[in-house]
């Protein structure tokens, strides 16, 4: 379970986040919506560390995000960002591979087999050589999720995953999602 407690969060004198309690359940998919400013990217970063609470508390499976080590995080909580944030010089397998090879140790050949499982799970193995450019923007949306999902995060973070798409692109995406919420808890801004 991911919990909040009283957590403010400030960017200089203004006050983004004030008080906020929230439980986030395993096996759950949440929704945060509302209105463009309202600081919902911003409660989401500070779930996997990107953006620091001044105050509060946040745990996740018991323990306080502070006292969590190193790439350990990573491993627990996995983030897709609305701008796909690929490696533009490395082929998808790579923006796949390398982080379990850096991050989980995993030795490369295993590294592949499972990047290439989870591209299939996207329906984007065939495309495993391109380069993120190469890609339609639901194609680059697809291999963000693949790349988050290879690190066998408890709990995944959505930050307006369909926002930067073009519409005929919003339904691959979202079936994918769909289908990740049977697997796994998705916090989805």
């Amino acid at each position: 379970m991911i919990s909040i407690k009283n957590a403010n969060k400030f960017f200089g004198q203004t006050q983004v986040l004030a008080d906020i309690n929230l439980d986030f359940k395993k096996g759950e998919t949440v929704v945060i919506c509302g209105p463009s400013g309202s600081s919902k990217s911003t409660l989401i970063k500070t779930l996997n560390g990107l953006e620091p609470i001044q105050s509060g508390e946040i745990t996740i499976n018991g323990k306080n995000l502070k006292e969590y080590k190193g790439n350990e995080l990573s491993t627990t909580v996995g983030m897709v960002f609305q701008d796909f944030a690929l490696f533009n010089n490395m082929s998808v397998l790579d923006n796949l591979v390398k982080p379990q090879m850096k991050v989980l140790g995993v030795p490369k050949e295993q590294a592949i087999d499972e990047a290439m499982k989870m591209l299939a799970k996207v329906s984007m193995e065939s495309h495993a050589n391109k380069l993120p450019d190469e890609l339609s923007g639901g194609q680059k949306q697809r291999v963000a999720i693949a790349r988050a999902l290879v690190m066998k995060p408890q709990y995944m973070l959505f930050d307006e995953p369909t926002s930067a798409l073009d519409p005929e692109m919003v339904s691959d995406v979202l079936d994918v999602m769909s289908a990740l919420s049977k697997e796994i808890t998705m916090i989805v801004v």
